[in-house]
């Protein structure tokens, strides 16, 4: 354990702050510096940071209690690094039998914690404490700003928009509890009194989707009900198609093709609902995904909207038996289907919150290639 020496200094709503040796500032900048992509150095730095002193502070505080960072985004692993630069707040600490999630501040006069939706929506990543440390590399100090515990974390967020960057802006004065608040607590407290959402059953794609959600740029969809594409529509080539017409039946468009299928698998899609399609090729099969999305009534507890997705071959080309596809969100792998010889498509149909998304990642049989696209609902022209 690196030696810190503990001194009073006077900062609002801090009772105590760390001095930062030169030793643990060089061992987190040699952390951060075998990161091979620069833009995530500074941020991997304050992580490691962040954990040196919490660790210090702990071990001063209460010798009792220590950190175990066995499963923590620190570890040197290609995962780990990938989450850390998603995800700033250090997870995947644990002391004792209780969770703690660190969320890095860079100084002391921010009356806002950036908090990322992930650590309170993703299972993986929920935590039962939720420590703000604030660290001023320049002055060479550190302290603890404030504590929070999952379950009033999430009434606190309940009222508050989450941003585009998919970040809560929360005022720090939501993190009441202290530094001798937290130890208390660590020691009189069972785990079973903070109740953390369920960690889905081990699935091998689970964790690697959950990446690709928090670094891909999401479609819109919300944006086609006005006859709009945005942006990375356009770039993925997605076209919108007009409602099925019977003057169009003199020849098969993409449009009659749609409708067809739609009677052959059954589902009734309302008369508001957009349509939409893109072709594509994943390792040199000519694809085909139609997209049909539409707003659920106000009245619909289930969520704000729905989509239907529809996979097969691009028209003239054999179906691509084996080919597969896997439906992603934050909480766990909904579901995965796989093309037989008995079915030309593939089918699927989910509900979603406004804002909420959904991954769809499309895999060769031989599961050597894999493309993906990420679909949320705005609900505005926005």
């Amino acid at each position: 354990m690196l030696n810190t020496s503990t001194e009073m200094i006077s900062f609002p709503a801090l009772t105590e702050t760390l001095t930062l040796e030169l030793e643990q500032q060089q061992q987190a900048l040699d952390i951060a510096n075998q990161i091979p992509e620069q833009p995530g150095t500074l941020a991997i730095y304050l992580q490691c940071l962040a954990l040196l002193v919490f660790e210090d502070w702990l071990a001063k505080r209460e010798p009792s209690l220590q950190v175990e960072r066995a499963a923590n985004v620190l570890v040197n692993s290609e995962l780990s690094q990938a989450i850390a630069k998603v995800i700033n707040p250090v997870c995947h600490l644990q002391v004792g039998d209780f969770k703690i999630c660190l969320i890095p501040s860079f100084g002391f006069s921010d009356p806002f914690v950036t908090l990322p939706e992930a650590i309170v929506t993703i299972p993986e990543f929920t935590a039962h404490f939720y420590v703000v440390i604030a660290i001023d590399d320049d002055l060479g100090i550190a302290g603890i700003k404030g504590v929070n515990r999952y379950d009033q974390l999430v009434t606190d967020i309940s009222n508050i928009a989450i941003g585009y960057d998919q970040n809560y802006e929360l005022p720090l004065s939501r993190f009441t509890m202290s530094g001798d608040d937290l130890l208390l607590d660590l020691q009189c407290l069972s785990p079973e009194e903070i109740p953390l959402p369920e960690i889905p059953q081990a699935d091998p794609n689970y964790v690697s989707d959950v990446l690709e959600i928090l670094n891909q740029r999401a479609i819109n969809v919300g944006q086609w009900l006005y006859n709009q594409i945005d942006d990375l529509a356009q770039e993925l080539s997605w076209q919108l198609l007009p409602a099925p017409s019977p003057q169009l039946r003199f020849h098969r468009t993409p449009a009659q093709e749609l409708a067809e299928i739609i009677t052959i698998i059954d589902i009734e899609i309302p008369a508001a609902a957009v349509r939409s399609y893109r072709d594509f090729q994943l390792a040199g099969i000519p694809l085909r995904l139609y997209a049909v999305t539409w707003q659920l009534p106000q009245s619909e507890p289930e969520g704000d909207w729905s989509i239907l997705l529809i996979l097969g071959a691009s028209p003239g080309n054999t179906p691509p038996w084996g080919i597969k596809l896997r439906i992603t969100d934050y909480t766990m792998v909904l579901e995965q289907q796989e093309l037989s010889t008995n079915d030309d498509y593939l089918f699927t149909q989910f509900v979603g919150a406004n804002h909420e998304k959904f991954l769809a990642t499309i895999t060769t049989a031989d599961e050597t290639a894999q493309t993906s696209m990420l679909f949320e609902f705005k609900g505005s022209r926005e």
